[in-house]
C-alpha cells in the first residue's frame, strides 16, 4: 500500500485507467526511493554511533507506508540516542579535566622506549609498547578539540575518551601511591 486512493471519474477510460496506473506506479517507486533513503541514513548513523543495529531495523514486510512510518520513527530515536551519546562524550571530558587539574597539569603521552618500564615522570606518561597504545596515541591527536555533535556522538570518540579516563586515573592513582611513601 501506498497510502493513496484511485482518482479516476464516474465513468473512466481506458486511458484514465492507465494514466491512473502510471501515476500510483510512479508514486510508488518515489516512496521507494524515499524509503532507500532513509533506511541507508539509518544505516550510517547506527554504524557511526556504534549502536545496535537491530534496535533501529525498519520492517519493509508491511508495506512502504508503514515503513516509512517506522523508518521516521527509528531516526527520532537515533537523534535522541546521539543526544545522550553527546552527554556522555561531555561527562567524561569533564572527569578528565577534574583529573587534569588534581595532577596540577595536563599528562603527555607516549610509548615506552626498547627496556623502558611503563609509568609516570614528571607529566609523562609512558605506554607500554602495542598496538593498542599506538591507536591510543593517534586518537589524541585526532580527537583533541573534537566539537562536532558527529564526532561527539561517534562511538570510536567515546572509547577513546574511556580509556583517556583510565590513563589519567591510573597516573592518579601512581601519584597517590608515590605521595604517600
Amino acid at each position: 500500500s501506498i497510502g493513496e486512493e484511485l482518482k479516476l471519474g464516474a465513468e473512466p477510460t481506458t486511458e484514465d485507467v492507465r494514466r491512473e496506473m502510471e501515476r500510483l506506479e510512479e508514486r510508488r517507486k518515489r516512496l521507494a526511493e524515499d524509503l532507500r533513503g532513509l533506511t541507508d541514513r539509518i544505516a550510517g548513523e547506527v554504524e557511526r554511533m556504534g549502536a545496535e543495529p537491530e534496535k533501529f531495523a525498519v520492517q519493509e514486510e508491511e508495506g512502504v507506508m508503514e515503513a516509512l512510518r517506522q523508518a521516521n520513527q527509528r531516526l527520532r530515536q537515533l537523534e535522541q540516542f546521539e543526544t545522550e551519546r553527546v552527554a556522555e562524550a561531555q561527562r567524561t571530558r569533564a572527569k578528565i579535566r577534574s583529573m587534569v587539574a588534581e595532577l596540577g597539569e595536563p599528562l603527555e603521552f607516549r610509548l615506552a622506549h626498547e627496556g623502558e618500564l611503563p609509568g609516570i615522570e614528571d607529566g609523562v606518561y609512558i605506554l607500554l609498547r602495542s598496538k593498542e597504545n599506538e591507536r591510543f596515541l593517534s586518537d589524541i591527536a585526532k580527537y583533541e578539540g573534537a566539537r562536532s555533535r558527529a564526532v561527539l556522538s561517534s562511538a570510536k570518540l567515546l572509547a577513546h575518551l574511556r580509556q583517556l579516563e583510565e590513563e589519567y586515573a591510573r597516573a592518579l592513582g601512581e601519584r597517590k601511591r608515590s605521595a604517600a611513601t
